[in-house]
């Protein structure tokens, strides 16, 4: 009988410990990078901006628990691909992670690249006008898979990378290259306190934000599914 008893406790204790276990697994590691407005990081767990509302919207709506993580930009594709993080969203045509995901079908949003330049410089209508010229590009961005033409050596395009927006600016106005490459409102965030004479820019093109599931997350088929469910209506009410 007491063989019995302490083999019923056993069991509880262990059915305890693997809801405990289960409950901590379920929360789905979404990462982040610091791309103000759209992602703040201030530290690895402080993490805020518009995508960071949106993404909670989407998963409290799929019902599915979730934690943010902020990282710098190459651990977290590194970490997406290795599924150390479970969820991304973000730009489509980054190299480390494009084949070891599951896109969401639907768009979330678009983001606008802009090419800035001063004065009388030439427009850059297409990135055909790239070619042979030197350009600031900021560190870390993939310019939703840009970056591929940009680093090939037959377009002949001589490259400033620079640790941020607001250096990409000063290096601009100072001369050290004719074109800076950057987004439409993270560039406008540093304009508000940035005066640069005569600044001219044009919108190069519109590249889509899409939410990414790493195939290694050991929840990627549950995960796709409700988040595409969740997308597809919230999409429908207008909330997203």
């Amino acid at each position: 009988m007491q063989k019995k008893i302490f083999k019923f406790v056993l069991t509880v204790l262990a059915f305890f410990y693997c809801v405990h276990g289960v409950s901590f697994a379920e929360k789905v590691k979404i990462g982040a990078l610091h791309f103000p407005p759209f992602y703040v990081v201030e530290t690895k767990d402080d993490v805020s901006g518009y995508y960071i509302d949106t993404l909670k919207t989407i998963f409290e709506h799929a019902g599915l628990e979730y934690t943010f993580e902020g990282y710098p930009p190459k651990r977290l594709y590194i970490g997406v691909a290795e599924g150390l993080v479970d969820v991304w969203m973000g730009t489509r045509g980054v190299e480390i992670y494009e084949d070891k995901t599951f896109y969401i079908k639907e768009k979330i949003a678009d983001i606008f690249l802009r090419c800035f330049r001063i004065g009388e410089t030439p427009e850059i209508k297409t990135t055909e006008d790239l070619k042979g010229k030197k350009v600031i590009t900021i560190l870390g961005y993939n310019y939703g898979g840009l970056i591929s033409y940009l680093n090939d050596p037959a377009n002949n395009i001589k490259q400033d990378p620079t640790s941020s927006h607001e250096l990409a600016f000063k290096k601009l106005k100072a001369g050290r290259a004719k074109y800076l490459l950057d987004y439409k409102l993270p560039s406008e965030t540093v304009l508000k306190d940035f005066d640069i004479p005569d600044l001219k820019w044009n919108d190069l093109q519109a590249i889509g934000i899409y939410i990414s599931i790493s195939k290694k997350s050991e929840r990627a088929n549950e995960i796709y599914e409700k988040l595409t469910k969740s997308v597809s209506e919230l999409k429908k009410q207008g909330k997203i």
